[in-house]
């Protein structure tokens, strides 16, 4: 399966963050952000803009579907702590989870179809069993 435009907005999104949260560790303070509470706004906004611009999930790969959950999850809830606590550990951790759940979402798209299918029964039909013939070919 290829990247669609989707993808790339998701990228760029996570970009955005990446790039000022360098430039934060480095100087201290990035345009208008100076403290973790403001990074920490700016993490939560992107990493949900990120999350809405990125392709929809399939029923396939749901163990990195659920994978790519649990650290939006807990970026929500670091974010949320650093808001309360001004922590620049736990800043440290809102973005880490933010890039590894799209990192995860972004994979789950690269290594595409693997015959398995959508409705997630595990029956195959012929048609099933046809088009994963042509596709190992």
């Amino acid at each position: 399966m290829r990247l669609t435009g989707k993808d790339v907005a998701a990228t760029c999104t996570i970009a955005l963050l990446v790039v000022p949260y360098v430039i934060y560790l480095i100087d201290g303070e990035v345009l208008f952000i100076g403290s973790p509470r403001g990074m920490a706004v700016l993490a939560l906004v992107l990493g949900m803009a990120a999350c809405a611009a990125g392709d929809p999930a399939s029923r396939q790969h749901l163990a990195l579907i659920k994978v790519a959950g649990v650290f939006g999850a807990t970026a929500l809830v670091l974010g949320i702590a650093t808001l309360v606590t001004n922590s620049e550990w736990l800043l440290a951790g809102t973005v880490a989870a933010t890039v590894l759940a799209w990192l995860i979402a972004t994979a789950r798209h690269v290594i595409g179809d693997t015959g398995i299918p959508a409705n997630g029964i595990g029956r195959y039909t012929t048609k099933d069993r046809e088009r994963n013939a042509t596709i190992t070919r």
